[in-house]
Formats: C-alpha cells, structure tokens, sequence
C-alpha cells in the first residue's frame, strides 16, 4: 500500500516544482467519469373528460381536466458513469449512462366534477350529488377547489383527492451524442455543437393510498390498503446543444452543457382496485425538453479529477396527446366508482409535465 500512495503524491507534488508549465495544457483524449448524487424529481399528468360525453357540446363547455396525478419531491439515489473522446481533428464524442432508485416521495390524485349535462347518466340520484347546480348552497362550500378561470361555481370543482407514498421505482437516462470542438485562442477552453440521441424513464409507484376528500361516498375518507398505481414513462429522441469548457486555474476546471431535446413520449399504467377493478393506461405523444449542467473539477495530477455537478431539466408533452385506457371493472357499483380514478377509456392528455433535479460527486480518469 505504501508504494502506490508514494506515487501518489509525487505525482501531485510534482505539479508545485514545474514553475514552467504552461496555463493550460491540452486534455487527454479519452476520459472516463464516474459520478454518484442525490436526484429530486416531479412529474404530473392531466387528462380530460371522456370523449363521448361533450362531443355535442359547444368547445366552451368543454371540460379541460378530469383527472390529475403527481409525483412530488421524488428523493432518488442515483450513479452514474460517462465518458468522452477526442479525435485529432477535434471531433468530440460523448455518452453517459445513470440509474437511480426512488428512495423517499409523495403522490397525490385529484378529480374535479363536470357539469351535469357532461355526463351521460346525469339524471341519475348519485349525479345530482356530484354534480350540484350554481344555484346549490354547496357551491360556496370550501370542500370544493376551482381549478377553472371562470367565476361560475358549477364549472369545474374538486370532489374526490387522495394522497399516497411513492417510496419504489427507479430512473434511467441514456445519452449520447457527437460534435465538434472550436478551442480559444489562448487554448484555455474549448466550446463543442453537439447533436445526438437520447432515451429517459421513470418508473413510479403510488402505495399506502389515504382518501383526504370525498364528496360521493363511493369511497370512505381514510386509508384504502387495497388501491395500487405504477407509471412507467419514455421520453426518447433527438437533441442538439453545445459543450463548453474553461481551465479558471491550472489544476481548477469548469465545464457545462446545454441540450435542447424532441422527444416522443409514451407511458403504461396501471391503478387497480382489489381483484375486481383493473385498469391499463396508454398515454402518447410528442414533447420537448430542456437540460442544462454545470461541473468544477480539481486535478491534482495528471490522471485523477475530483469535482462536483449539478443538472437541472424540464420536460413537457404538447397539448395533443392521446389519453387510452381498458378497464376491467366487477365493483358493485360499476361506472359510477369509476369517478374517483384518474382512468377514462378515451380523452385527451392534457399535459405531462416533467422537472428534475441532481447534485454529483465525480471521480474522473484520464487516459
């Protein structure tokens, strides 16, 4: 042990008796980066109301938000292992890889009552208490949340929320892309354009479900221990961005990256409900995405870095998305308990949203 720590730190010790090395010197070619961090991420979904029930309807009154699910504050231990490398001609190729496991979150569920001419069944006695008319002493309640810019209380109120802990599932990302490098004249840095491809996912759980809000009765307010969902998201296309690099001291080093991504977006779930209730969801679409990251890394020899990064990314669906789902469905009550799910067989997918979140610890090695 004590040969290979002697070399050590001859090897970076020798860096202080040069006094003639240049500022900047020109990197290894190749570089390989092993990374290991904390991630926090965030993703909601919105899906409207059943096709079916407002094809009649004026495009004014149709209702923009049946369902809405989120994850919130996802803790996610992640690692992860990259590299890059430099031809001759300055042509530069980069790929990383990372994969992280859900360690701690929270999810929530909300869905919000239509008018009443929006449901087939309507003059059924259970929708008339979903749905009370403007007139209905119960459109002050506070129990209701609007979620609509409109000042008319029957438009679209919160009747049915449910929390849930999301302490499984995982993260991956795969990323790789090729460029070319402009280097400054002081040869202090570099800037690259990049373009390549990537491939995202996350893999959520809801548990431990708890009803916080329950206007209908269908379900009790408290736990229910037999209500279950997963979401499993793709995000995978294009990108093109641009790489940089600075040398701010002869052993001091700060790089980043910004990325601009197309992507195409596809999702399954699953919420079932004892053995009787069994739902598959399909969602689909196209998005984008923005991603950004900045890194500070220390050499203290030749081969060896150590720093510390920090990403930040944002993702978002388009508006027209699709919304598909089958259901098995033996309740007692049939459809009607159907309205305290975020399922419906066919409506639009209002909106994905997607953000994350990490700060790494690097190693790198330079061959």
């Amino acid at each position: 042990m004590r040969l290979p720590l002697f070399a050590f730190l001859m090897c970076c010790g020798s860096i202080a008796l040069e006094g003639s090395v240049p500022f900047y010197s020109e990197p290894a070619p190749f570089n390989f980066h092993l990374d290991a961090g904390f991630r926090q991420d965030n993703l909601k979904f919105r899906i409207g109301a059943d096709e079916s029930s407002f094809r009649r309807m004026h495009e004014r009154d149709t209702p923009k938000t049946r369902s809405a699910v989120k994850w919130k504050d996802l803790k996610i231990a992640q690692i992860q292992g990259s590299f890059d490398y430099t031809t001759h001609d300055e042509y530069y190729i980069r790929a990383n890889a990372s994969y992280g496991r859900v360690v701690n979150g929270r999810a929530r569920v909300e869905n919000f009552d239509l008018k009443r001419h929006h449901i087939d069944d309507a003059d059924s006695d259970s929708s008339n208490f979903i749905f009370p008319s403007s007139s209905s002493s119960s459109c002050s309640s506070s129990s209701f949340r609007s979620i609509s810019s409109s000042s008319s209380c029957d438009r679209v109120r919160e009747y049915s929320q449910q929390s849930a802990d999301s302490h499984n599932g995982y993260v991956a990302d795969l990323i790789g892309g090729v460029g070319y490098k402009a280097i400054t004249n002081d040869g202090r840095g570099w800037v690259a354009a990049v373009g390549g491809y990537s491939f995202h996912r996350q893999s959520f759980e809801m548990t431990n479900f708890e009803q916080e809000i329950d206007l209908i009765d269908f379900l009790d307010v408290g736990p229910i221990p037999d209500l279950k969902g997963t979401y499993l998201t793709s995000w995978i296309g294009p990108w093109l961005g641009v790489d940089y690099l600075s040398k701010i001291e002869y052993d001091v080093t700060l790089y980043g990256s910004l990325e601009w991504h197309w992507a195409k977006y596809r999702a399954d779930g699953h919420w079932n409900y004892t053995d009787a209730y069994k739902a598959h969801i399909r969602h689909s679409g196209r998005g984008y995405g923005a991603v950004a990251r900045l890194g500070v890394d220390w050499t203290p020899c030749e081969a060896w870095a150590f720093g510390i990064s920090g990403d930040y990314q944002i993702w978002s669906t388009k508006r027209k998305a699709r919304n598909r789902a089958t259901v098995f469905n033996d309740l007692p009550l049939g459809d009607e308990i159907e309205l305290t799910f975020p399922v419906v067989r066919k409506s639009s997918l209002r909106r994905v949203r997607w953000n994350s979140f990490s700060i790494n610890a690097l190693v790198s090695y330079r061959f």
